[in-house]
């Protein structure tokens, strides 16, 4: 007989790890998408009245945004757009005819062809990469002068003249900021910048029939030059464009974007094309969704600095060098067999391992190290020519394996397939045989596109519209996202930084040649191919790196010890424990060096009524940086201890637990989602949990 008492189900639903993301966790703390208590309804300008019905009466639609004023935490003023109604997924809610949008284009079919023609050093692009906002940038200042004639009064007047960027910050601001890298960018932009203004200057000089000097000025040119910066569209248009109304967006880290709108009797219009319907979310839908933990921009910057390799003790004195291919005098006595074969390790070495990934080039040194001992060995009749092949073919055969383990790893942990591997000191050798001094010269047949090479955009529409995850709340600001940013891009972008940006990453940089010394073959080829001095490590505010762990573990590897696998995958409990130990005090050590303000100091700036802009986003700057090295930091505690665990015999499921010293159950639910890919490799490879690995 049945059983009649309800059975439970046998499956139940897991909870989705999703929903405690720390892109989700962030959005809740600065309430994204809600009402903002900062918004103070204010008059909206005359200018931006007319500006509007213009577009409207041109068959623009702009709906539920209405125009206000919003304010940062010490009470700095901004403007903004915000929700008069709810706003759900997939909502158009502004749409602008192409005819009204502004492309470098309609700036060279105009009365200024003569001043480009004559000029294609600054106006052409097989001269210039900037060529385009050269253009814009006189063609504006041009219809500018125009007043009320010009087709594009309403967009110019509307341009404010209150921003700036970073590039036009003073030294002593700019210092505040405490990057000397984004300093030395800022600088850079900055002396280009200089330069296109003198240029346009000039231009004025000799064309004042057509561009008044009196418009003209530095003045003028610093304020379009900073909106075309700033506010201008590129991709998937056929020129650099500018869109009425789109500059009127603040940028956050939310997923309004833009696309292109085709009619059913456009010609043009793409066979997948395709537009999702307005679908309202419950809030338990949208904490369903996955998150994305890519950034843009994503590369770090290298100076000159980064490879003067004395700095790093006398073992590293400049020399000549010698030729890969030339045979060390030392050993000219040895049967060529052994020391061929040694050779053909060191061009293993070379050519099949990437240096800069934060482990390879230390598996590197102890593989020469072992070559190096079999070749000492068998040159002073320590060991036989059998003895000899013996052991280098056991290195061979492990350092193939390694090769082999390295490419899986960056498959499965960094989705980067085989033929996209970059093997970084074959490029910096490259890079070292140029004269980057020597100024490029440039001839060209002809300056200019002919005509019929300028097309036109196919689309219909530019518009605006929610993604299929967003939504806002009456009384919300209404943000667009420019891209996956980090604050370094948004400040030298547009001039600001965001807190509690989940784009977030630092360009973390590490010295390393030390744990290199006693192999002066490894240490001459990175100062021949050129090499940075650091090692470099991309810290995310949404995924912990992986790279920087293993570097943590390279403080204590040996081959001979721990196996060829132990650097990339999490086999050796007692090394993972010291890699991660190792890497949280390397992150110690920057925090308590790097900040000359405690993150307790900074946040009273963003509230204290006296701080300016530029010294608001420099708060900002500096604290989500500590932030998210801290965050790091306290993950890496936590790792430690969920891996001490597993070393006293515990489950997964029991080790992976809360560790109540360190986090809240929030905290730890974060944190898990943050560290999933160590964890996944963990369960996968950690021979204590005797799975069985294919």
């Amino acid at each position: 007989m049945q059983d009649s008492k309800i059975q439970p189900e046998e499956t139940t639903k897991k909870e989705n790890p999703q929903r405690y993301t720390v892109g989700k966790f962030l959005r809740k703390k600065k309430g994204l998408r809600k009402v903002d208590k900062t918004y103070k309804d204010v008059p909206t300008p005359e200018s931006l009245q007319k500006y509007q019905k213009f577009l409207e009466d041109s068959g623009a639609k702009i709906k539920k945004l209405k125009f206000g004023e919003f304010h940062l935490k010490n009470g700095l003023p901004y403007s903004g757009l915000v929700a008069t109604e709810k706003i759900i997924s997939d909502e158009i809610i502004v749409s602008i005819p192409r005819k009204l949008i502004l492309t470098t284009k309609k700036a060279y079919f105009s009365e200024l062809r003569k001043v480009f023609h004559e000029n294609p050093k600054f106006f052409s692009a097989y001269y210039t990469k900037n060529w385009e906002d050269h253009m814009l940038l006189v063609y504006l200042l041009y219809e500018h002068d125009k007043g009320e004639k010009s087709e594009w009064y309403h967009l110019i007047s509307n341009l404010p003249r209150d921003i700036d960027f970073i590039i036009f910050w003073s030294e002593d601001e700019l210092q505040m900021l405490e990057d000397e890298v984004l300093v030395r960018l800022a600088k850079q932009q900055r002396r280009e910048y200089d330069r296109e203004e003198a240029f346009v200057l000039d231009l004025a000089k000799r064309y004042p029939d057509l561009l008044n000097p009196a418009v003209f000025t530095p003045e003028n040119i610093r304020w379009i030059y900073t909106h075309l910066v700033t506010r201008c569209f590129g991709k998937f248009f056929e020129f650099v464009t500018m869109v009425p109304y789109a500059e009127l967006f603040n940028h956050e880290c939310s997923d309004v974007y833009y696309d292109l709108e085709y009619y059913e009797t456009n010609p043009h219009r793409p066979k997948d094309y395709s537009m999702d319907p307005p679908k309202e979310l419950t809030e338990d839908e949208m904490e369903e969704f996955d998150t994305s933990d890519g950034t843009y921009g994503s590369e770090d910057q290298e100076f000159d600095s980064d490879f003067e390799y004395e700095k790093e003790g006398d073992f590293m004195k400049k020399k000549e060098f010698e030729e890969l291919t030339k045979k060390d005098e030392k050993f000219s006595m040895f049967p060529g067999e052994v020391e061929s074969r040694v050779k053909e390790i060191e061009n293993f070495v070379i050519n099949e391992l990437n240096w800069a990934d934060g482990f390879s080039i230390f598996f590197a040194k102890e593989l020469l190290k072992e070559a190096n001992t079999i070749k000492t060995n068998f040159s002073s009749n320590k060991t036989s020519i059998n003895s000899a092949r013996n052991s280098l073919k056991e290195l061979e055969t492990n350092m193939a394996l390694f090769k082999t383990a390295t490419r899986a790893y960056y498959r499965e942990v960094y989705d980067i397939k085989e033929d996209e591997i970059k093997i970084k000191q074959k490029i910096s050798a490259l890079k070292a045989t140029r004269q980057d001094d020597e100024e490029e010269v440039v001839e060209v047949s002809q300056p200019f596109d002919p005509d019929s090479e300028w097309k036109d955009d196919k689309f219909d529409n530019f518009i605006m519209k929610t993604s299929w995850k967003d939504q806002f709340e009456p009384g919300a600001q209404v943000f667009f996202c420019y891209g996956r940013l980090s604050n370094r891009l948004m400040l030298l972008r547009y001039g600001v930084s965001i807190e509690y940006n989940k784009y977030e990453h630092i360009h973390f940089k590490v010295p390393y040649l030390k744990l290199l010394k006693g192999n002066q073959w490894l240490l001459d080829r990175i100062q021949e191919f050129r090499m940075s001095r650091y090692m470099r490590f991309k810290l995310k505010r949404v995924v912990a790196d992986l790279n920087f762990i293993n570097f943590g573990k390279t403080h204590f590897y040996s081959l001979k010890k721990h196996g060829y696998e132990a650097l990339v995958k999490p086999i050796d409990i007692e090394l993972e424990i010291k890699g991660v130990e190792k890497a949280a005090e390397i992150l110690e050590d920057f925090l308590d060096s790097k900040f000359s303000k405690t993150p307790e100091e900074n946040k009273k700036m963003l509230l204290d009524p006296k701080t300016g802009y530029h010294e608001y986003f420099a708060a900002i700057y500096r604290l989500e940086r500590q932030r998210l090295l801290t965050f790091h930091l306290r993950a890496l505690e936590v790792l430690a201890e969920i891996l001490k665990r597993v070393a006293k015999g515990d489950s997964y499921e029991e080790a992976i637990k809360r560790v109540p010293d360190l986090e809240s159950e929030e905290e730890c639910k974060r944190n898990r989602v943050f560290m999933a890919k160590y964890l996944n490799r963990l369960k996968t490879w950690c021979p204590l949990f005797n799975k069985t690995h294919v």
